[in-house]
């Protein structure tokens, strides 16, 4: 692969597989109870490591999309239109379980809520990761057609460090200016992840055999001596929540862990599996695993089974039914329900082209 370019249309298998993995560090970093310290580990790199996978790309292909309004149409396509419907599911799902039923008890959010941060793509659970994915990669090109584009990266990544550092110490109440600020400093800290993404691989295009352990080595120890500090101060990041207490050490642990998953799973290069079954079907996980799937194992687990186990193994076996749930909603949208995922476009010219920019 090295000095190649990826040809249209074509998957990396490594890269299927090491987003299969990083879904799956999603939803248990987002439902396994009273772990702190793998929590600590899977928050320290796992949002990162999805953006980082976005600029590495970049670095890989060029893009067919060069033209900016071209862009914005096919992520448009490929990242909003999911975004809204996937929305809907939820929001039905949402008035199903808390309001019709209600199984679910008090929600935490009112539906009034969850209407506000849908339509201003704050997003309601996870899914405000599609929105910032959009504007961040579209942001991301806009700067590389600059003159200065790498100070211009540089910046916005220390601008987003310093509005996350404001944010935990001014500790801003839940309000219309902070969800403006989080939403910027959301973006900001994910376009530089973009960027750096973007370097690694311009950097790891040129690395030979011996070049490339030798950095995983590195990354070993860094990601290494990174864990323990933030397992020694218990560090658990968010960058939905803007919550980087420590920003310098949350840029080294995330960009040293990423850099040496990407190596091992390059390494391995996995042509088939679970874990490339499932980071090709990463959207539809990311959208709907705090939904649905994870109230349905609950029940399961706590009103059907009643095993007297603690909370800890009920949401380890809350992980495997939910992520069974997942997979057969992955079955019926990829077979029977495209149209929730795909844009409806009847140029067959024209979903080719959409495909070369996912």
């Amino acid at each position: 692969m090295e000095g190649t370019q990826i040809k249209e249309n074509q998957r990396l298998d490594y890269i299927d597989a090491l987003k299969g993995f990083g879904i799956i560090l999603v939803v248990i970093g987002h439902h396994l109870v009273n772990v702190e310290e793998v929590l600590v580990w899977i928050y320290s790199f796992h949002m990162p490591l999805f953006f980082i996978i976005a600029g590495y790309l970049s670095a890989y292909k060029k893009d067919k999309c060069e033209d900016i309004k071209k862009l914005i149409i096919n992520k448009a396509k490929s990242l909003m239109y999911p975004y809204f419907t996937f929305s809907l599911i939820n929001i039905i799902w949402y008035i199903v379980f808390y309001i019709i039923t209600p199984l679910g008890g008090q929600p935490k959010v009112d539906l009034k809520l969850v209407f506000i941060v849908t339509l201003t793509t704050l997003g309601y659970q996870a899914l405000w990761f599609l929105p910032i994915l959009f504007i961040s990669t579209v942001l991301f090109n806009i700067i590389n057609k600059t003159k200065f584009s790498h100070i211009i990266h540089i910046l916005i990544m220390i601008f987003g460090c310093v509005v996350c550092v404001l944010i935990q110490q001014t500790n801003m109440e839940a309000s219309a200016f902070y969800c403006f600020v989080n939403y910027i400093s959301r973006l900001a800290v994910s376009t530089s992840f973009i960027y750096i993404g973007s370097l690694v691989g311009k950097f790891l295009i040129k690395m030979n055999n011996l070049t490339e352990w030798i950095c995983i080595a590195v990354c070993v120890v860094i990601a290494s001596v990174t864990l323990v500090i933030n397992l020694l101060d218990m560090n658990r990041y968010s960058m939905a929540a803007s919550m980087l207490e420590n920003p310098v050490l949350f840029y080294i642990s995330a960009i040293s862990t990423s850099i040496l998953f990407l190596l091992i799973f390059k390494k391995i290069n996995p042509k088939k599996g679970l874990l490339n079954y499932y980071g090709k079907n990463s959207l539809i996980i990311m959208a709907i695993h705090m939904g649905f799937p994870v109230e349905i194992a609950w029940i399961i687990i706590t009103q059907i089974v009643k095993f007297p186990i603690s909370l800890t193994i009920s949401s380890m076996f809350v992980i495997v039914i939910e992520f069974i749930i997942m997979t057969i909603c992955i079955l019926l949208i990829n077979k029977y329900f495209r149209f929730i995922i795909k844009f409806p476009d009847k140029s067959k010219k024209n979903i080719e082209k959409s495909k070369a920019c996912l």
